[in-house]
């Protein structure tokens, strides 16, 4: 909702953000950019303002809550993502010496909390944000781990919140022959902890296994995304020749209802908009990179070609008001 541009009364700003009879000018300083924080105050100041439902941070501060006549604020807090691991075969081949195979796995997610506080309990806060695991690029012929993200964490307010990142993805290759197999194993997810209402460790990354006889095999799989209800964050297994999709926050389609408690018509929470796909896993890539995961979830693995694994998200925090 915003209040209108034209015409206004009173009770258009109180619907809009909240407030006490009689109503007052006085209670709407700061509200909405544009409203002054003191001093005169008038009804042309208050045209086409809007409520702040919500705020991301993802960058590490110092939080200043802006509960304007909020009761209650929602936090939250994601860790930040593993980047995948990258491997090569080794190429060097011969009568009795075929060239290898090679497998790497996608990074896990972050780990996820999340707490409901009065608005009149929150105060000055320490945020800081994780940053994604940086992809890697084995070097030709060998393989190498990916990189972990690190804790996002959020203290202050009456809350010691802290999201582990997500471990970096697992990388093999092999070349003798008889000893083709390799396995490449899942990468766990960060643990959520110090939330309120719910503690979540991120999706793990399926494993991948490349164990094809005498042809250059390779597997990746994708990286997992964040556990926000009971649904997995697990990204697919792969085998010989195969890459799985990252896990997707927004595959899950139906939503717990904790997260629809919020004031109808106010946006909901930002975990319920459009911008849970940038908690989405990433693909893993065979023959080529993987691409970097924007937050919280962990980038695929790479495996032959140029094989450099993408970054994994970095964390974030987001805010949202409640009247």
């Amino acid at each position: 909702m915003t209040t209108p541009t034209g015409i206004i009364t009173l009770q258009d700003v109180q619907n809009e953000f909240g407030g006490a009879h009689a109503i007052g000018l006085n209670e709407y300083y700061d509200l909405a950019s544009g409203i002054p924080a003191s001093g005169a105050i008038s009804m042309d100041n208050l045209r086409g303002k809007q409520f702040l439902v919500s705020e991301t941070l993802t960058s590490s501060q110092t939080w200043t809550p802006k509960p304007n006549l909020a009761s209650f604020i929602h936090i939250f807090c994601f860790g930040a993502g593993g980047s995948g691991g990258s491997a090569e075969p080794d190429t060097a081949s011969g009568l009795f010496n075929p060239a290898g195979n090679c497998s790497a796995s996608g990074g896990g997610a972050g780990g996820y909390a999340y707490s409901k506080i009065a608005a009149s309990a929150a105060g000055s806060t320490t945020v800081v944000i994780g940053v994604g695991g940086a992809g890697v690029q084995s070097p030709y012929n060998h393989f190498q781990f990916g990189n972990d993200g690190t804790a996002t964490t959020f203290t202050g307010s009456g809350l010691t919140m802290s999201c582990e990142g997500g471990q970096g993805g697992r990388a093999s290759e092999t070349s003798n022959v008889g000893t083709d197999y390799n396995f490449s194993a899942g990468a766990l997810g960060g643990a959520g902890s110090g939330g309120n209402v719910l503690n979540k460790n991120g999706g793990d990354s399926g494993s991948s296994v490349s164990d094809n006889a005498g042809t250059e095999a390779s597997s990746s799989s994708g990286g997992g995304c964040p556990v926000i209800d009971e649904k997995s964050g697990t990204s697919a297994n792969t085998g010989n020749f195969q890459t799985s999709e990252g896990a997707k926050v927004s595959d899950n389609g139906t939503w717990p209802t904790y997260l629809s408690t919020y004031q109808i018509g106010r946006a909901q929470a930002a975990l319920l908009s459009a911008t849970n796909t940038t908690l989405d896993g990433t693909e893993g890539s065979r023959i080529g990179n993987s691409l970097d995961a924007t937050f919280a979830a962990g980038s695929g693995g790479a495996s032959r070609g140029t094989h450099t694994s993408g970054r994994g998200g970095h964390g974030l925090v987001y805010i949202v008001y409640e009247i």
